[in-house]
């Protein structure tokens, strides 16, 4: 059985804000936030939107990436990548 890595948007910005030595208090202040929702957020009580976590990230000097996890064929035999041909 494989292992199973949660990662959480409300500890990935926690762990930014610490990094980056900034209260969430300072966050809110600075961004116009409501400080009850930060806090639902980052103990993992509410998922942002999209626009809120931009936001947060483009203050703190982050970009959002999305990463694509590929699905699984039926019977659980992965996909497999595809391969390009060289031309020449």
């Amino acid at each position: 059985m494989k292992d199973k890595i949660t990662v959480t948007i409300g500890g990935q910005i926690k762990e930014l804000l610490t990094k980056k030595g900034i209260t969430a208090y300072r966050l809110c202040k600075d961004l116009g936030l409501d400080q009850a929702y930060l806090s639902r957020v980052l103990s993992n009580q509410v998922n942002p939107s999209y626009e809120f976590t931009k936001r947060m990230l483009n203050y703190l000097g982050y970009d959002i990436h999305f990463v694509k996890i590929k699905s699984q064929k039926k019977g659980g035999e992965k996909s497999k990548p595809k391969t390009r041909r060289s031309t020449g």
